[in-house]
């Protein structure tokens, strides 16, 4: 089967460039580019009266300037998109020499020993009066991307910056935007890109800027999304005494193959999308299951595979044996629309993996829907979850199907009746795939073979393969001396996966009977499973290759696609439990990534349940916080009034949650000091 090969890593959070409405000039000393600066919390009263309340049960009088630019409204905050939206213009901008290898300096050249981190700094809303309790630190531990992304749209930090008198520090991973260490002429110059050497950089930044700000007894909170949230919560563990405790979003701790995710949990939860649960139809989740194998048999004769060009609008007529080629086209942006199945118009998925600056409109997903939520008429019968059924047209068109082989009783082509329906069918699956496709609006039609409009699933997934054939992806492998001579590299998921054996095996499989794609990703019923997949634990396959044709080295010769490392390095499910751990796990059941999310039981989607609560650990101290409307990090975005209610309980939750850890960490303060 076509959909077996899952040939490159690519972060669970995609990798964008900075906004192309960032202006703020970025330098490696500290720049002040501030908004322009108002009165005290009492000048606005008369515009903060319901958030005043809140203020007044939770906290001090806060007496920090707070930028005019920033105006309430209707939302918690009124922060909206637009100017009044802080960001990256609102940032102190600073460099810190970081050490390249933390954990045996003394083995890197001296032209390479150290590199320069870059970090934002926003510190108005901090606390003026010497009587106040020290000022809390949010700290967002940056992923796989500029550090630009974070700051403008990790809009809980803002809000509750602002109503907790906090400092906000954002800080960029090694190997992205300005932070990349020196290359050229390096010896194996990618071997120090791993998520242990970006916590150490975080620990180190941290410890001196507390010293610079005069904030030595405060409290740090994590925040993260995606990789981030991986980052955050870990950094909680690996760092106990630098934070006090993590948010962390959507984070697929649990998708590594020692945790046993389920294999197809992804394309599960894509399939909640286009469903009732999922604010969408189970008519339009029925639709898309029937049109692939009808698709598939109507592309077999030339009559049928004329009407799904024209249906599909595609470029080219479809040629004989293409359909497999068309189905990975047509199953592409499904992942990437439940990504951004958010409430409100968004770029911060279009912009880091499709054409660029344009919006998914709100919700996404059921958008996509709205013309497939009719019955045409086509019936099932069957055992769809064992892959093996019958679909059947008006007309007595009929396909049936056993896992990846197809047969019809019907001879020759569909009959005028079916094509019909066919026809009609088709043509919503062409508007709905457009969705993404042609998000920017100059779409004119479907061509599969240019690869210029596809971003393949498969390809955002670091999958395992069958024994002996390893884990290909970002490239290594020895070149003489090793030296790098590559000077203009940017990018740390790739390096990071061939370093870390990062294997999140949740995305491994679709189509075996839980979700709505066919064919199913594997030959078999009986490869549906890890072992098979990815061959005997222990067993190490080939590295990364693709790095030393460009002159980049460092990245292991072998891999391990079980990704022991990870587990024994970061700890199994039982980690998460130990008490005052003080972690929230925030997943939406509307993001692919929450199948690897951290749960205390699975969570069952039920339309209308809002936020709820899963401790973890015996004294409450760590929580599993679940979404049922929410995609990808969610609830780490500024709020806006198209929200559905579990976002706004599930920000109250994390803020209750942060008091408590701040009071928790100054009462221990007080107790050293006495």
């Amino acid at each position: 089967s076509p959909h077996t090969h899952r040939p490159t890593p690519i972060a669970p959070h995609p990798s964008p460039p900075p906004p192309q409405t960032m202006t703020a000039p970025v330098s490696h000393i500290p720049l002040v580019v501030f908004a322009e600066r108002g009165g005290g919390l009492r000048a606005l009263v008369h515009r903060l009266l319901p958030l005043l309340l809140l203020l007044l049960l939770h906290t001090s009088a806060v007496e920090a300037e707070l930028p005019t630019a920033f105006p309430p409204g209707k939302s918690p905050l009124g922060w909206r998109f637009g100017p009044s939206r802080p960001g990256v213009q609102n940032c102190t901008w600073g460099v810190f020499e970081q050490t390249l290898d933390h954990f045996a300096p003394g083995v890197t050249p001296g032209n390479g020993a150290s590199f320069s981190q870059r970090y934002c700094i926003y510190d108005k809303f901090a606390r003026r009066s010497p009587s106040d309790a020290p000022t809390p630190i949010f700290f967002y531990t940056g992923n796989e991307s500029p550090v630009e992304e974070y700051v403008n749209n990790t809009g809980l930090m803002w809000e509750l910056g602002l109503k907790m008198g906090a400092v906000l520090i954002f800080a960029e991973h090694r190997y992205e935007g300005e932070s990349v260490p020196k290359l050229e002429g390096v010896p194996n110059c990618l071997a120090y890109c791993s998520s242990s050497q970006a916590l150490a950089d975080y620990a180190m930044l941290l410890q001196q800027l507390k010293i610079d700000l005069k904030l030595e007894d405060s409290p740090v909170i994590a925040f993260g999304g995606s990789y981030g949230g991986m980052l955050a919560s870990w950094f909680r563990m690996k760092y106990p005494s630098t934070v006090v405790g993590a948010i962390s979003a959507s984070a697929p701790i649990w998708g590594f193959p020692l945790d046993s995710p389920d294999i197809d949990g992804a394309s599960t939860v894509i399939t909640r999308g286009v469903s009732k649960p999922g604010g969408a139809t189970d008519q339009c989740r029925d639709n898309l299951l029937a049109s692939w194998p009808l698709l598939t048999q109507a592309a077999r004769t030339s009559e049928g595979r004329k009407a799904v060009s024209e249906s599909l609008n595609l470029c080219s007529d479809l040629e004989d044996g293409e359909e497999w080629e068309l189905l990975t086209y047509l199953h592409t942006p499904w992942f990437l629309l439940a990504e951004g199945n958010y409430p409100f118009p968004s770029t911060y998925i279009t912009y880091a993996v499709g054409p660029g600056y344009y919006p998914l409109p709100p919700w996404p997903m059921r958008v996509a829907c709205a013309g497939l939520d009719e019955n045409l008429g086509i019936g099932f019968t069957g055992n769809v979850s064992n892959v093996t059924f019958s679909v059947e047209v008006p007309g007595g068109f009929r396909v049936d199907v056993d896992w990846n082989r197809l047969s019809s009783p019907t001879e020759g082509p569909p009959s005028d009746a079916s094509l019909e329906v066919l026809t009609r069918l088709f043509s919503r699956v062409e508007k709905a795939v457009s969705v993404w496709y042609n998000v920017s609006g100059t779409l004119k039609c479907h061509d599969i073979k240019s690869g210029k409009t596809q971003f393949s699933r498969s390809s955002r997934m670091l999958s395992g393969h069958k024994s002996g054939q390893g884990i290909p992806g970002s490239g290594a492998g020895k070149s003489g001396d090793n030296v790098c001579t590559d000077a203009s590299y940017k990018g740390s998921w790739g390096p990071l996966c061939c370093n870390e054996d990062i294997n999140l095996v949740n995305t491994l499989s679709q189509g075996v009977g839980n979700d709505f794609f066919w064919p199913p990703s594997v030959e078999t019923r009986e490869e549906a499973n890890l072992e098979a997949l990815l061959g005997p634990r222990g067993k190490l396959g080939p590295g990364c290759k693709q790095f030393s044709p460009k002159g980049l080295f460092g990245v292991p010769d072998a891999s391990d696609s079980w990704s022991q490392w990870m587990s024994a390095f970061y700890g199994d499910k039982t980690i998460v439990k130990r008490p005052g751990s003080n972690i929230v796990f925030s997943n939406g059941l509307l993001d692919p990534w929450s199948s690897a999310g951290v749960y205390a039981t699975t969570p069952e989607p039920i339309p209308g349940s809002g936020a709820t609560v899963q401790n973890l650990t015996s004294d409450g101290s760590s929580i599993a916080l679940i979404l049922d409307l929410g995609a990808h990090h969610l609830d780490l975005f500024f709020s806006t009034d198209e929200d559905p209610p579990c976002a706004a309980e599930a920000r109250e939750i994390e803020e209750r949650f942060i008091r408590k850890w701040i009071v928790e960490h100054q009462l221990m303060v007080d107790k050293v000091k006495s």
